[in-house]
């Protein structure tokens, strides 16, 4: 059973991670294009997921890194682990922007237009829109 600091922690992990990979993931949905400009995004989402599975093994032991006494084999199961780990939370985030096309076109049109666009207006575009969050996988 995990404690609450514990759940609380893997929350906030989980939640930086989904925020590094939106952009990516918006502009796939929005433009149909695998956005190149999200270099520094991946690799923090990648380092999160990795922390997630190795500090944490919020999802078991078979990729823990243990010091010197480490094999290369759980090395490779780390590496794998990260990609399976990152690739659910990608189409997690994807699915959750789908779902709420209408804010993400809203605010892509404001962005297109303005160039930036402050916390006030993209709360203003959100209280005029009904959120949807999907049941999490």
């Amino acid at each position: 059973v995990r404690n609450d600091s514990f759940s609380e922690s893997l929350k906030k992990h989980e939640t930086d991670l989904q925020i590094s990979i939106a952009g990516k993931a918006a502009t796939e949905i929005v433009l149909g294009e695998i956005d190149i400009g999200a270099e520094s995004d991946m690799r923090k989402a990648f380092h999160i997921t990795r922390y997630i599975i190795d500090n944490m093994t919020a999802y078991g032991f078979n990729a823990w890194c243990h010091g010197n006494e480490t094999s290369s084999k759980i090395f490779d199961n780390l590496d794998i682990e990260t990609g399976v780990e990152l690739t659910r939370y990608y189409h997690n985030v994807k699915k959750i922007l789908i779902k709420n096309r209408t804010f993400l076109d809203e605010i892509s049109n404001k962005l297109f237009k303005e160039k930036t666009i402050s916390y006030k207006t993209i709360a203003q575009v959100k209280n005029s829109i009904e959120i949807i969050v999907p049941e999490v996988t």
